[in-house]
């Protein structure tokens, strides 16, 4: 197995290894919004939400590259 040299790595490639969260229960559709979109902007690997946000972060994040996450539990 190969080590990664993390002082090579750029924003770009960090990025793609977080995952975006908002799991509070009272979150507003608008929080939910602005989470995907800032994924978005910034290159996230995904948005994780509770299950009842998933249809709307889906659609949010349509053909983004962005995946969806979810919790189960």
């Amino acid at each position: 197995m190969a080590l990664i040299d993390v002082d090579k790595l750029t924003a770009a490639q960090i990025a793609k290894t977080i995952d975006h969260t908002l799991l509070k229960p009272e979150a507003t559709p608008a929080q939910v919004d602005q989470i995907c979109d800032e994924a978005i902007a910034h290159g996230f690997a995904a948005v994780c939400v509770n299950p009842c946000n998933v249809r709307q972060v889906a659609q949010r994040l349509a053909g983004s590259g962005v995946h969806v996450a979810s919790v189960a539990g």
